[in-house]
């Protein structure tokens, strides 16, 4: 076990997080005790046989103790192995974290009793209260429970052992003695869980902060990438970015002798709505075109926004007239789409230039021939998609 709670200022003022923090101490506690009551059983048992096997006591009073420390590990093995089962029930369970504390609080208080007990009944035959000390070392160390409920266990146990002792110890030097020395395993036994308690609450306080400067450190760093390969009105990539995946999509289609396109897209008289509606409304145009055509687009494709108002968009494996009659598709539900902007409803229509790759193509190639395809749709009337050499 491992203890819990706080200084001062963490009972009086828990931190935010603590109840979360407490109930990963329940699992936790769980987890040790279904082992530790495993470990503890073989032990018992262990004793259990040796005494059986050992010569018969000689005396009453030898006898007394021997029957009384069998009986003592008779007890709690059956305690341990009930122990075991309650708390791998709350773990599969996923119980309440106030009943997985009660539970292992109780376990923790009848497991360092049985100890007492046991140094109790060794006074009969032995000064010895080696199992104060290994009952006191061990509650310390192996669960985390808050340091205000384990003083009430430690407290208790004092006062009684202390009192029973002068049950089975007749000698007054040896009585002293060894209630001084209940006395301190006791105090020293509560001061170590203490400081494993705060120890481990700063630990895993400082765990959860780092985890969180960590996670706001990979969010800043998804924030800096976006914007430096994004643009940020329409979240579309930007033409750097547009420019290099391009590049890399152009080699590959090269390589494998793959089809690919580019259209470039451009809004017509988008200076108009700037200019009578104001560039709020000319942003939430571009924002609408933006998703629009996204929306049509396959995972695999480029879009990207490359000026003011032009748009590229990059398509992988797919050949020159499935390009023109997907630019056909997107103009006309450009046309026919409306953009709703405060108290009035605006349309525009899209003039569109379309190319495909040739086994030498270079990026620029592509712009080049998409944006004289392009520059000849808006020289014909606009609102038309002309291809490259059609």
């Amino acid at each position: 076990m491992t203890s819990i709670v706080t200084t001062a200022p963490l009972a009086s003022t828990h931190p935010s997080g603590f109840g979360d923090m407490v109930a990963e101490f329940h699992v936790q506690n769980l987890r040790h005790l279904r082992f530790t009551a495993m470990v503890v059983l073989v032990i018992n048992l262990l004793h259990i046989l040796i005494f059986l096997m050992a010569e018969p006591p000689a005396t009453a009073l030898e006898q007394r103790w021997h029957w009384g420390v069998v009986t003592t590990h008779a007890v709690m093995a059956v305690f341990m192995v009930v122990s075991g089962l309650l708390a791998h029930a709350q773990l599969r369970s996923s119980g309440s974290a106030p009943a997985s504390g009660r539970l292992v609080l109780v376990v923790a208080a009848v497991g360092l009793a049985f100890c007492c007990l046991l140094a109790v009944i060794d006074q009969w035959v032995t000064p010895n209260i080696t199992p104060v000390m290994v009952g006191s070392i061990c509650l310390s160390l192996l669960f985390l429970i808050p340091p205000r409920q384990l003083l009430w266990v430690y407290g208790v146990a004092c006062v009684a052992t202390i009192g029973a002792l002068g049950l089975t110890q007749n000698d007054p030097a040896l009585l002293l003695n060894n209630r001084v020395n209940v006395l301190t395993i006791m105090v020293m036994g509560w001061v170590l869980a203490r400081l494993l308690w705060h120890k481990t609450v700063e630990r895993v306080q400082l765990q959860r902060e780092l985890q969180a400067s960590n996670e706001q450190l990979r969010r800043q760093e998804a924030e800096l990438r976006e914007l430096a390969t994004h643009d940020p009105l329409t979240r579309a990539l930007n033409r750097r970015a547009f420019f290099e995946r391009g590049q890399f999509l152009l080699q590959v289609a090269q390589r494998h002798q793959r089809p690919l396109a580019l259209i470039a897209i451009d809004l017509d008289h988008f200076k108009h709505i700037n200019d009578v509606h104001g560039h709020p409304a000319g942003d939430a145009v571009l924002r609408r075109v933006a998703e629009f055509v996204s929306s049509h687009l396959r995972q695999s494709d480029l879009v990207a926004r490359y000026g003011g108002e032009e748009f590229m968009v990059l398509l992988p494996d797919t050949d020159l007239p499935s390009a023109q009659a997907l630019a056909e598709k997107l103009r006309a539900g450009l046309a026919n789409t409306p953009f709703p902007w405060e108290d009035r409803v605006l349309t525009l229509t899209s003039s569109f230039g379309v190319t495909a790759s040739t086994p030498v193509s270079t990026m620029d190639d592509l712009y080049a021939q998409a944006d004289k395809a392009l520059y000849q749709a808006k020289q014909s009337g606009r609102n038309r998609v002309e291809v490259w050499g059609g």
